[in-house]
């Protein structure tokens, strides 16, 4: 046990894990953020401390502190610069180095993934909308770490570009929201509803998260949901099946 650990027999926060930070990863650049999480909490509860309770995890809310104060930054999603002292300046060539996944993207050549291609429907019948479903990161690190499945899901719906659409919810967030999956179809509002309602009845909406979408789901249910309402819609296409 650390005996000079102030925080020993207390859960991990934010200001424990902004302490930890500092001293393991002050100086260094592009640093991702999971590497942070396991070696904040593996030194949290090796000197005495507990694990923490919070949905949101504090290292994440330490790295919003550090960057609000001017002693962190993220130029890249998932990496961190850790400044913690006057006149740091970082090393771009390890920050550059997680940059070649996106620099791709931009060549010639590029094909995205098929999820990429399913951006909007291909077939002759344009849908008008869909409802889309996407997790943080932390999120499902924090249920792994647990030895849990399931984690906070957003379900929501659009007009436009789903991309487009959770790329707006994410102001003021440190991490880039991760797309589980998109339903299309020409009553995105109405099917939102259904598959809120359906959820609720099955207890697994986060009644306390900050907003009313949020449910406690898996990628495998979230796969159920999607093909379950893509048959459905499918078999009520009477005009393609009497051609």
């Amino acid at each position: 046990m650390h005996n000079q650990y102030e925080y020993v027999g207390q859960h991990l926060v934010m200001s424990s894990a902004r302490e930890l930070i500092l001293e393991f990863f002050s100086g260094k650049s592009g640093v991702p953020k999971r590497d942070m999480i396991k070696k904040v909490e593996t030194a949290h509860i090796e000197r005495g401390g507990t694990p923490h309770t919070k949905k949101i995890h504090p290292v994440s809310d330490a790295l919003d502190n550090l960057k609000n104060k001017g002693l962190a930054d993220n130029p890249n999603t998932g990496f961190w610069d850790i400044k913690g002292q006057p006149g740091y300046k970082p090393d771009r060539k390890a920050v550059r180095r997680h940059r070649s996944q996106r620099r791709i993207k931009s060549q010639p050549g590029y094909k995205p993934d098929p999820v990429d291609r399913r951006e909007y429907p291909t077939s002759d019948k344009i849908r008008k909308g869909s409802v889309y479903f996407y997790y943080f990161p932390t999120a499902k690190e924090n249920a792994e770490l647990k030895g849990e499945n399931k984690w906070a899901f957003k379900i929501g719906c659009t007009e436009g570009n789903p991309q487009r659409r959770i790329d707006e919810q994410r102001t003021g967030m440190s991490e880039e929201p991760i797309k589980e999956a998109v339903i299309y179809t020409e009553s995105p509002r109405h099917l939102e509803q259904i598959i809120h309602d359906s959820l609720k009845k099955q207890n697994m909406h986060i009644q306390d998260a900050p907003g009313t979408e949020w449910f406690l789901l898996s990628p495998d249910m979230v796969k159920k949901i999607k093909e379950a309402f893509e048959v459905f819609e499918k078999s009520l296409d009477f005009q393609s099946s009497t051609q």
